[in-house]
């Protein structure tokens, strides 16, 4: 896919476009930057938000984000318009602000958040984002702002971003996004309890082992074999399943991955429990469902 980006002069996002997909709102700190402004309807994807979002897919984080950087939100009856504002003096933002535990990173907003914070520091000199959530998403847009010119940093609890983007040019920058992980535990689970062994071909291998190794660690942990050769990633089932106590958050497995592992732990040779530690009703009809046809206490 090549994407010119250099005659954008719209700062509307159609309706009927952003309803289509789920990241429809990243284009907002996008066109923000980009233009100064934007126009927003709302995104496709699941509608899991709650009154604050009028029960549709949740944007008040993302607009929160906005705010933080000094930039102005205007919500309308059936739109959100932003407008460029003032932040010279912002430097840092923590996303701890949008977890549900002042302790650590939980429940589904710290991502999106992260992102917002990513994009909107592009035209600033200096910016530190602190807790970030670092998984594939928010790896793949930092190797994208290094590739285009900014300096990025990362460390435990923070992501340092400096420089100057680069002038844009009539020539294409080439950029390979990361296979999808939450695919390779899809298809790892239906594998394992298959008894069929899995090859997944050329792989982004940095990335991947750093953004599965939580749950490439549960699954070597559960007697699965793990082996990489070169980009190509091995998967095998070595002997019966082990079950596992197992414990969710936002720097442990992704929240998409628990179902899998509720499966893969109905063929261990012992009882094993998953701790959510999110609000319980972002996962409760997950688990209904998985209830009605496994041997499953909520």
């Amino acid at each position: 896919m090549f994407i010119d980006a250099s005659t954008i002069c719209n700062a509307n996002i159609p309706f009927f476009l952003g309803k289509c997909i789920h990241g429809s709102m990243y284009l907002c700190p996008a066109l923000l930057i980009a233009l100064g402004k934007f126009e927003y309807y709302g995104s496709g994807g699941c509608q899991i938000g709650d009154s604050i979002d009028s029960h549709n897919r949740p944007f008040s984080h993302i607009a929160s984000v906005i705010e933080c950087f000094n930039h102005k939100i205007s919500i309308e009856s059936n739109r959100i318009i932003g407008n460029f504002g003032d932040n010279s003096d912002i430097t840092e933002l923590d996303i701890k602000n949008f977890s549900y535990s002042s302790e650590d990173l939980s429940g589904p907003l710290v991502g999106g958040a992260t992102k917002t914070a990513l994009l909107l520091s592009v035209n600033k000199q200096k910016f530190i984002i602190k807790n970030p959530y670092l998984k594939t998403d928010v790896y793949d847009m930092i190797d994208f702002l290094r590739l285009i010119g900014k300096k990025i940093d990362i460390s435990d609890n923070s992501i340092v971003c400096s420089g100057n983007v680069m002038a844009s040019s009539n020539q294409y920058i080439e950029f390979n996004l990361t296979q999808c992980i939450s695919e390779i535990i899809t298809y790892s689970t239906l594998a394992l309890i298959n008894n069929t062994n899995l090859t997944f071909l050329d792989l982004n291998k940095k990335t991947i082992s750093l953004t599965l190794k939580p749950e490439i660690d549960i699954l070597l942990a559960m007697g699965v074999s793990i082996k990489w050769e070169r980009n190509n990633l091995h998967i095998q089932k070595k002997g019966d399943i082990k079950g596992l106590n197992i414990e969710v958050t936002p720097t442990t497995i992704q929240s998409d991955h628990q179902p899998f592992f509720v499966l893969l732990s109905l063929y261990g040779s012992t009882d094993c429990y998953i701790i959510v530690i999110t609000p319980f009703f972002l996962v409760q009809k997950t688990y209904q469902r998985i209830k009605q046809f496994l041997n499953i206490t909520i």
